[in-house]
């Protein structure tokens, strides 16, 4: 895993600024915690679609999520400028198993050079392996089987920072505004 962070989904609180009908002001503070809301909505989602997908394995099948708390954990958020949360990972191929990905082949492996293939199992196990000597037919890559625990745990998210929103922003301000609340 690299330590790059790559943006994979961006939320924007302006919409959230508008819920009360008046231009409200989100603040740093509240900005963190729509992005722990939204960052826990997408982990949930992840947990629950690796719970699901648990069964969906076999030679040949495309490449299941992996089955390691590092890939929950790879996911991270950061605020981006004043009134954007980006979810990022550095997990590779995490946007190839959000958007799913064909059977290819795996040209690389033409070159007379390459004589052993690391192959990391959903597990983090390394597996090596000897690349055929038919260079003519390259390795077929069975693809990514296709989630969209992102889009889906976004919602989640958003879902949850409406409540932040709500309690933190919205209540105190009807409070302010009538005595009898």
């Amino acid at each position: 895993m690299g330590d790059e962070y790559v943006r994979t989904r961006g939320v924007y609180a302006k919409p959230w600024s508008k819920l009360v009908g008046r231009k409200i002001e989100i603040t740093p503070v509240i900005m963190q915690k729509l992005g722990v809301a939204v960052l826990e909505g997408v982990r949930h989602e992840i947990r629950r679609t690796i719970a699901l997908a648990a069964s969906v394995k076999g030679r040949g099948s495309p490449t299941s999520m992996p089955v390691s708390p590092g890939f929950i954990e790879s996911f991270q958020f950061k605020i981006s400028g004043s009134r954007t949360v980006e979810i990022t990972t550095n997990w590779p191929f995490a946007k190839a198993f959000e958007e799913g990905k064909d059977p290819y082949e795996m040209t690389w492996l033409r070159q007379p050079k390459v004589k052993v293939v690391p192959i990391i199992t959903s597990t983090g196990e390394t597996i090596l392996r000897t690349a055929p000597l038919q260079t003519e037919k390259a390795w077929i890559h069975p693809g990514f089987a296709k989630y969209n625990f992102l889009a889906k745990g976004v919602k989640r998210g958003r879902e949850n920072a409406a409540k932040i929103i709500r309690d933190e922003l919205v209540l105190p301000l009807l409070k302010e505004a009538s005595p009898w609340l």
